[in-house]
């Protein structure tokens, strides 16, 4: 057997950093002209910085700014560089201070203090991100992106008069922007004020009519209006935009299990968990649906899952914010990989694990961690490098050695392997049911029947209650008896 050891909201909508950079000419300009030395080896660094960061690749983005900070640390555009890429990066708590060390070079660049204000409120430090935000506005009062970005930073805190205030006027400065009015329709809407929030949200759309967040926006408010029928059309126009999001799905079947659509209700939340399998909220809701149709096996189970992702919500949040946090952290990567392999999200963990892997090399728990999640993708020889990393970090880890036996079990060509690396897991941990069952099972592959009832006697002895241990024994028997 495996071992796995060791180890419908919608968000308010900023302006994205990239572009707010865009609107004071920081993003593509080479050094300025003014540099001591002029145009020269750090400017050609910044220039393919840039370049980098226009094809996605941000490691090798961040590596030549750093190697501008080397060249030239008096340059304030080499920090931004750096900290814009890991930003894309989703490394906030690694930008944060690079953003500062641009403020302090240049007191009144405003990009420096626009991306720390940006960066605190990625890592959900809104009343530091409201203090950045201010000395933006200090320097440019008249900086729409910064007077709508102060106002979600508000609306997180839930200071909404501030925050209304902030979006009226970016909408001043800005009259394009279809941002504000959605923010301050979300801020009318959790304050009551449903015909304010939809002439918001309409507004929106009419600057942006292709603003799908806006018409999901709107079809959750004629939910809690009760107007059905329009919050279905909203959210079947926000699908036409922005296609197969999770939310979207959620919130047509809540509004068709209310309309008592069962059948479309039920299709649209399977298709929210197909998107989002980890989605509480829709296991939630398909879960009611079940029950409403008496369909009382599918509705506990489906309850059994919401009821095991709602305890990890909170955990997933925490961890999640860590690893932005400290992403030179591995533990931080390899906590949120485990977080989301025990919400069946083996898809996330994976990636989780490989950012662990790439912080700390030599960290064999997180090759392991890798290989479970692998191995639950259906990626096995994938899973089986990893394994073998695993142990060649770390050759007393008796899980990577179970699991590694069991993957090559299946292939008639390795089952030397397998028996080699089953013997082990068991010389390591003796007292482990699973690992001699792993160990009968692969000396059962081998036609070795004799050794194979052995090991399976000796797990049934260790774990008696074990139902698949007797199960593996009596498949032994019966294969013997043939």
């Amino acid at each position: 057997m495996f071992s796995a050891k060791p180890s419908h909201v919608r968000v308010w909508r900023p302006i994205a950093l990239a572009a707010a950079f865009a609107l004071h000419g920081w993003w593509t300009p080479p050094v300025r002209a003014d540099a001591p030395d002029g145009p020269g080896p750090a400017a050609a660094l910044l220039g393919r910085g840039r370049a980098l960061m226009d094809a996605q690749k941000y490691d090798a983005a961040v590596t030549a700014g750093l190697q501008a900070v080397a060249l030239r640390p008096d340059l304030a555009d080499a920090y931004l560089l750096v900290a814009a890429a890991r930003m894309r990066m989703g490394e906030p708590g690694r930008a944060l201070p690079t953003f500062r060390e641009a403020a302090r070079l240049e007191p009144t660049r405003v990009e420096a203090h626009y991306g720390a204000a940006a960066a605190h409120a990625e890592l959900q430090e809104f009343e530091s991100a409201i203090a950045a935000y201010r000395r933006v506005l200090a320097l440019a009062p008249d900086h729409a992106a910064a007077h709508q970005d102060v106002g979600v930073a508000h609306s997180h805190l839930k200071q909404y008069a501030a925050a209304t205030e902030s979006y009226i006027r970016a909408m001043s400065l800005d009259p394009t922007d279809p941002s504000p009015h959605y923010n301050l329709g979300r801020v009318h809407r959790a304050q009551g004020l449903f015909d304010a929030a939809a002439a918001a949200f309409t507004r929106a759309i009419e600057l942006d009519p292709d603003f799908a967040d806006a018409y999901a926006a709107l079809g959750a408010l004629y939910l809690d209006w009760d107007r059905l029928d329009e919050s279905v059309d909203a959210f079947m126009k926000a699908d036409a935009r922005a296609p197969d999001r999770a939310g979207t799905h959620h919130g047509l079947a809540q509004a068709y299990a209310r309309l008592e659509l069962d059948e479309p209700a039920l299709a649209a939340y399977l298709r929210a968990i197909e998107l989002r399998a980890d989605y509480s909220d829709a296991h939630y809701g398909i879960a009611r649906l079940y029950m409403s149709l008496g369909q009382e096996e599918e509705a506990q189970a489906a309850m059994t899952t919401f009821e095991a992702l709602r305890r990890t919500d909170p955990l997933l949040a925490k961890a999640t914010l860590q690893a932005k946090a400290h992403p030179e952290d591995a533990e931080s990567h390899n906590y949120l990989g485990a977080v989301h392999a025990a919400r069946g999200r083996h898809d996330l963990a994976a990636a989780a694990y490989r950012k662990a892997i790439a912080v700390a090399p030599e960290m064999a728990a997180a090759y392991h961690n890798l290989g479970v999640a692998l191995g639950k993708l259906g990626d096995l020889a994938s899973a089986i490098d990893a394994y073998g990393e695993a142990i060649a970090r770390d050759a007393q880890l008796p899980a990577s050695h179970n699991n590694l036996a069991m993957l090559c079990a299946a292939d008639e060509d390795a089952l030397d392997d397998a028996a080699e690396h089953a013997e082990i897991a068991t010389r390591l941990r003796p007292g482990s049911a699973n690992y001699h069952d792993t160990l009968a099972w692969v000396r059962l592959r081998r036609g070795e029947f004799d050794r194979a009832e052995a090991a399976a006697r000796l797990a049934v002895e260790l774990a008696p209650d074990d139902a698949a241990f007797r199960d593996t024994l009596a498949q032994i028997l019966a294969e013997r008896a043939r």
